[in-house]
């Protein structure tokens, strides 16, 4: 394992210096720890806690008549409920997100899986597509995925030509791209 390249970086593994605290009771050689005093907070560090985080910048001074925020001349209609919304079930301040404005990512996430979905039928339908890295199949989650690509717009490409694919008769693959 020592190497083992996970998440595009070289895993290091290195053994403890001394038993855990479970472990040096089971074998009996438990001591109990003496708790170093804590050393006083520096200069540089008393005067970050003094400091307000939650304090608001001095803003310039707002003409009459105007919303705060809100350059000279933008458009409010948005800001303001519309009483006459078609849309009863979504409350009128709520914006609605079309699906295909997800936010890119280069990992793709596959849903609807079949039962009977292995890892090399997943491999072979999706490394077709420049830029394939790998599949992983969730254990104990036969119906959700994760396809890696080594960008977004190749995890994208994937995405337009593979959603709704058929990896087996009336099973229609799902696919979004995963979320960061």
């Amino acid at each position: 394992m020592q190497s083992f390249p996970f998440y595009d970086k070289p895993l290091q593994i290195q053994f403890a210096k001394t038993d855990s605290d479970i472990i040096a009771k089971r074998k009996g050689t438990y001591v109990k720890r003496i708790k170093k005093p804590r050393p006083e907070l520096g200069d540089k560090k008393k005067k970050k806690a003094a400091k307000d985080p939650f304090k608001v910048p001095e803003q310039i001074p707002q003409q009459p008549g105007l919303l705060p925020g809100v350059p000279p001349g933008a458009m409010v209609q948005s800001l303001v409920p519309n009483i006459f919304s078609t849309h009863q079930g979504i409350p009128p301040t709520m914006q609605q997100v079309p699906p295909n404005s997800q936010a890119h990512n280069h990992i793709l996430f596959l849903s609807n899986l079949p039962k009977e979905t292995k890892e090399q039928m997943l491999f072979e339908t999706f490394r077709k597509f420049r830029g394939f890295k790998e599949v992983r199949l969730i254990p104990n989650r036969h119906d959700i995925a994760f396809v890696e690509y080594d960008n977004e717009q190749n995890a994208d490409m994937a995405k337009e030509n593979l959603d709704g694919f058929n990896l087996m008769p009336g099973c229609p693959l799902s696919i979004s791209f995963a979320k960061k």
